[in-house]
């Protein structure tokens, strides 16, 4: 059952390499919605679709108070069949098992798929999380753009096949919450070169952006002299070939500059402007702080050695590292030893929707090994018996009785 509905997920946005694109409030995310609904009708779980094109199911429990089990269905541009859609199966199969079995879990359960957590199509990701923890205003929704189209969020919900009238209540579906679980490949390799078939995640990495102009003069390629050029370009190749070289002075911390854009980006023309990203990642807290600030003073240093060149900084959201939930982790520890199952305890490198939840739920998450760590790509693969065993730890864990 669980590779048919990864199979059957996939179809919805499915590219010729074998890839999947499904962006938030796309033609593929609305067929991907109506699949899940239905589904979680089928098993009588009442599926709905709320505004942010989050998909909610409900099982009831012996008890009301509920654990939310979610992950999210939106992909990046030709991405892969596993990433997000994983947990939200894992979910779907913990109800199935007492749905078949005519049993009632002791807890509720409350499954989410949630909508746009890449955050590739919009100028923020985390929407449903967002929307789910109440963070989403109208102003908000109005600041928030398609980046190739500048729509305003607000004009796609409001004109979606939903509409902005299907807001399911925070105080309606999330009254008796008390935690929340999510299940994620690992997006990475630290569970399959320890041959671990799960992961208990402690702590989710912090992001913090920054967007750095640097300006110089743009001129003829041949009637310029060496001496007297402002170019940006090889400023900016001196910062960017730097920058690993200072986030290896933080042991858990990562560094990537993305994104380069060079301006005329003419062959002959020297370069007048050159903008690039610095996406910067630990789970330490001092450490995401000290680590932009390493970066920025670096381009200060270099900008002002070069007479003619400035720079300009744009200091994206940061999102602090996110720290699970202890209690919950060592009954689901207990409950992974009781399996017989292999373990390690990691950090998550990528964001997930649970570092918004965290904030308000007590929560946790478990991760699955990726095939070769690859993410974000056709070549994505997760063993299903990997899923299976998150499904038997979860199974367990909703009718734990504290």
């Amino acid at each position: 059952m669980i590779g048919k509905l990864i199979e059957d997920i996939s179809q919805f946005g499915r590219e010729t390499s074998g890839g999947v694109t499904r962006l938030p409030f796309s033609k593929e995310s609305y067929a991907a919605q109506k699949y899940l609904v239905d589904y979680m009708n089928n098993l009588g779980l009442n599926g709905q679709v709320d505004s942010y094109g989050t998909v909610w199911g409900h099982l009831e429990g012996k008890v009301k108070e509920s654990i939310i089990i979610s992950s999210h269905y939106d992909t990046v541009p030709n991405g892969g069949k596993y990433d997000g859609i994983v947990g939200i199966i894992v979910g779907l199969e913990v109800a199935r098992y007492y749905v078949e079995r005519n049993e009632k879990p002791y807890y509720s359960i409350d499954i989410l798929a949630m909508n746009d957590e890449e955050g590739v199509r919009f100028s923020q990701g985390f929407l449903s999380s967002h929307g789910v923890c109440g963070l989403e205003t109208d102003q908000l929704l109005e600041e928030t753009r398609d980046i190739n189209t500048g729509e305003t969020l607000k004009n796609i919900i409001t004109n979606g096949i939903h509409g902005d009238a299907g807001v399911i209540s925070k105080e309606r579906q999330l009254a008796n919450v008390k935690r929340t679980i999510e299940v994620h490949v690992e997006q990475g390799t630290v569970l399959e070169s320890a041959d671990c078939p799960i992961g208990l995640v402690h702590s989710i990495v912090g992001l913090n952006y920054y967007y750095f102009t640097i300006k110089g003069e743009a001129n003829h390629a041949g009637g310029t002299s060496m001496n007297s050029r402002k170019d940006a370009l090889v400023t900016a190749c001196k910062i960017i070939s730097q920058i690993p070289e200072i986030a290896m002075k933080y042991p858990e911390a990562v560094a990537t500059v993305g994104k380069l854009d060079v301006l005329p980006n003419a062959a002959n023309v020297i370069p007048g402007e050159v903008n690039f990203s610095v996406d910067m990642r630990t789970c330490i807290d001092k450490d995401l702080k000290a680590l932009g600030e390493d970066v920025e003073r670096l381009v200060k240093i270099e900008v002002e050695k070069n007479p003619g060149i400035t720079y300009e900084v744009t200091y994206g959201t940061i999102d602090n590292p996110a720290h699970m939930n202890e209690k919950m982790l060592k009954d689901l520890e207990a409950i992974v030893i009781e399996q017989g199952l292999k373990y390690l305890k990691l950090s998550s490198k990528a964001g997930h929707d649970s570092q918004i939840l965290s904030d308000y739920f007590k929560s946790a998450m478990l991760f699955v090994p990726s095939k070769n760590g690859v993410s974000h790509s056709p070549l994505e693969y997760t063993d299903t018996k990997y899923i299976e065993n998150a499904v038997k730890v979860l199974v367990k864990y909703v009718n734990k009785v504290e």
